[in-house]
């Protein structure tokens, strides 16, 4: 916007994220209620864009998984093909740290991805994490580059899979971020 650029915002304004639209929303950016699986939708409004900054998503920790992959996977797929269609050159991904599950955690010996929490201990109030190897206490530490994805809830699968649904469409004509 401060370019001189055109900006359209496409938005479901889902209840669970939104009550209404966004205070920090730019009174200069187009705004347009809508499902981003709505392929006329996003034809429509991709047509002679330059990029789309694809950040849709449903979820979190909601026991919607059909929903949830639906909105996050399908969607992003009908991001994908509006884009192509319309030949927009850059299609930049809100992907989410839940890809990389619980983190990566160590203690004084071992240093690993975390796997899922036991709820029962959580529900126990037992929140800390113990090593699988030797069961000390972790603490919770920065992921390396050689920490790969680690997803285990709809949200966090749906995220991923959109991922690598993108990086496998970026060619010469489409830079996927």
């Amino acid at each position: 916007i401060e370019r001189g650029d055109s900006v359209c915002i496409i938005d479901s304004l889902e209840p669970e994220t939104h009550a209404g639209p966004p205070p920090w929303q730019s009174r200069h950016a187009h705004f347009v209620r809508g499902d981003v699986r709505d392929g006329d939708l996003l034809a429509q409004h991709l047509s002679g864009a330059d990029a789309v900054v694809h950040q849709a998503a449903f979820g979190g920790f909601v026991p919607e998984p059909r929903r949830t992959c639906d909105i996050n996977l399908v969607g992003t797929a009908a991001v994908l093909e509006a884009a192509q269609r319309a030949g927009v050159g850059t299609i930049v991904y809100a992907s989410s740290q839940a890809v990389y599950g619980a983190g990566t955690v160590r203690c004084k010996i071992h240093r690993y991805q975390a796997a899922r929490r036991d709820p029962w201990a959580m529900a126990r109030g037992e929140w800390r994490v113990t090593c699988r190897e030797c069961g000390e206490p972790c603490e919770s530490i920065a992921a390396g580059e050689s920490d790969g994805p680690n997803p285990f809830t709809p949200y966090a699968v749906s995220k991923y899979a959109a991922e690598r649904l993108l990086l496998g469409a970026a060619s010469d004509s489409l830079r996927v971020v």
